[in-house]
């Protein structure tokens, strides 16, 4: 491994060094320059990867304080025994829940709410469930959590520098294919004509 990569470093230097060697060809400088182009592109995403996750982070900070200005949490009341939600609930907050039961609360304003909510299976009527609102007292979801705001964060700047690396990674093995190719073809025509003039000697 060690060997390999050694020998990628000499036949860059070589590629990006003064054009009178005849051992190296155009299409060697070529891959020369991209592989030369690809070690600087690497190095550059580090602090772009980590200035996108800065932005993330704050955008999604933003966002959590935003929630937690127009959420909050109220206190509901089971009026009924919980049941198994029918198919026909609509309610997003509820619909994936194993069991509902209607309940009631009081929003900021005073106004009273009554709607089936996500509960326990076998709660009983009367039993006070923690919800979280909006500003006009319907149910929401709750505010973003730090945990989920650093997360975030980490996950866009990890993602922004192998997802780059990935398109030009697969830029350089194409033009690799097509280098490759051409210089196939050229030790095709070189030994062509090596023969060739062997064959008039």
């Amino acid at each position: 491994m060690l060997r390999e990569l050694n020998g990628e470093k000499v036949m860059i230097r070589r590629g990006l060094g003064p054009h009178g060697d005849p051992m190296i060809r155009r299409t060697d400088r070529i891959e020369a320059y991209l592989k030369a182009a690809i070690a600087v592109l690497v190095v550059a995403l580090v602090p772009l990867s980590v200035m996108v996750g800065i932005s993330t982070e704050r955008s999604q900070t933003e966002l959590a304080a935003q929630q937690a200005r127009t959420t909050s949490q109220v206190d509901a009341t089971t009026t009924a025994e919980s049941a198994a939600p029918s198919e026909a609930a609509d309610n997003a907050f509820v619909g994936a829940a194993l069991h509902v039961a209607p309940a009631t609360w009081t929003s900021a304003s005073g106004a009273t709410h009554t709607e089936d909510v996500a509960v326990a299976e076998g709660t009983p009527a009367g039993s006070v469930v923690t919800l979280w609102v909006d500003g006009q007292g319907n149910p929401t979801a709750p505010p973003i959590t730090p945990t989920a705001v650093h997360t975030a964060a980490i996950v866009s700047g990890v993602f922004t520098f192998f997802a780059v690396t990935s398109l030009a990674l697969c830029g350089y093995m194409g033009a690799r294919v097509m280098l490759d190719r051409r210089r196939t073809a050229e030790w095709d025509r070189e030994i062509r004509g090596f023969l060739g003039d062997e064959a008039a000697h």
